[in-house]
Formats: C-alpha cells, sequence, structure tokens
C-alpha cells in the first residue's frame, strides 16, 4: 500500500480512503470487479453492433456513430429508441422493454462499480464503496460484500446474453447492405437484406 501526499493509499488500481492492509481486498475481489469490468465491456460491443445493424451499416462506418454517443446508458436508450418503432406486435415490444430493463440496471451497478472509490472501514474491516454526489444524491458509502459484486457480475453477463436472445428470436427484418452474424463471433440468426 503507498500513500500519496493526497491522503489516498492506492492498492491495485483502487483508490482508498483509509491506508488499505494487503490483505483487504482479497482475490475473489479482484476476480468479481474484473469480471464486472470485462463483462461491461461485452454488453457496450454487444449494444453497439446492434445499433449498426438495426442502422443498416457496416462496423466500420457504424462505429463513427456509436463513438459519438457518450456511454453505454445512452447507447442503450438510443438502440430502444431506434427499435421502438420497428415493432409491429406488441409481444416483441414487451419482450424487448423486458431486455432493455435489464441492461438499464446492469449498467448501472457496473458504473457503479467502475466509477467508486473503494474504502476499508478500519473499524470493522469490512470493504465499502463510496459513491460521489451527483444531481440527484448526496455522497454515499454503503458496504460491497463480495457476494454483491459476483450478483453485479452475473446481473452484467444476463442482460447481454438477454440482447443476444432477444435478436436470435425476434423475427426483426434489417436491410443491410451485407450479412450481419448475431452474436458477433458466434453461430446465431443472419439478418439478410429484405
Amino acid at each position: 500500500s503507498v500513500s500519496t501526499s493526497s491522503g489516498f493509499s492506492f492498492f491495485g488500481v483502487f483508490a482508498m480512503s483509509d491506508p488499505i492492509p494487503e490483505s483487504s481486498l482479497s482475490p475473489e475481489y479482484h476476480i468479481a470487479i474484473g469480471v464486472i469490468t470485462v463483462n461491461g465491456a461485452l454488453m457496450d460491443q454487444l449494444v453497439e453492433t446492434a445499433i449498426w445493424m438495426v442502422l443498416k451499416m457496416p462496423p466500420e462506418r457504424g462505429v463513427t456513430v456509436t463513438k459519438l454517443i457518450a456511454n453505454t446508458s445512452r447507447k442503450i436508450q438510443f438502440l430502444r429508441d431506434l427499435l421502438d418503432p420497428m415493432f409491429v406486435d406488441d409481444e416483441i415490444r414487451t419482450d424487448f422493454h423486458e431486455v432493455y430493463s435489464k441492461l438499464k440496471s446492469a449498467q448501472k451497478n457496473r458504473s457503479k462499480i467502475v466509477h467508486a472509490k473503494w474504502v476499508f472501514k478500519q473499524s470493522d474491516g469490512t470493504i465499502h464503496i463510496e459513491l460521489p454526489l451527483t444531481e440527484e444524491t448526496l455522497p454515499v458509502v454503503e458496504p460491497m460484500p463480495l457476494k454483491q459484486l459476483q450478483r453485479y457480475g452475473s446481473e452484467i453477463a444476463t442482460s447481454h446474453r438477454a440482447l443476444e436472445n432477444f435478436f436470435l428470436q425476434a423475427d426483426i427484418q434489417v436491410d443491410t447492405s451485407g450479412t450481419y452474424q448475431w452474436p458477433p463471433r458466434t453461430e446465431g440468426r443472419k439478418f439478410h437484406q429484405k
């Protein structure tokens, strides 16, 4: 643990408000945080790919659009806004809105973990995260047990699988200049030109 002049201590890549003993964040914590980070990146990639498909753009052109969208949360909303007018069946719309809710919740929890300040409470030896001040909330310190981190990682994986499954099952015809494979790099439904 290395302390800085600002009073923070660094353990790995996580800033701590109290000096932290080497044993405070177990390898299981690091693994759970890594799972959240990797699954979050995959979720972002799948949302981007879905946007490109709906916009009928190959990846090399589609990325010029999605890189302008500031964050994954906005990309998820953009995907919803693109798809809503395409649904002629209320059942498909309902199915997508369930997927949308899962994606939004997973993204919120991913952001909470990757942007939080990690705090070791010396009084009881527990790990907490400090959530920053927002327009709606005051700064909050909340416990972050390992089981909760693992649930967040599972939630993110479940949400991007739900997005994959939605596109595999929904009969959404996308007029493209080529053929896309969904989900990327795996066997899945092909979207052909109309």
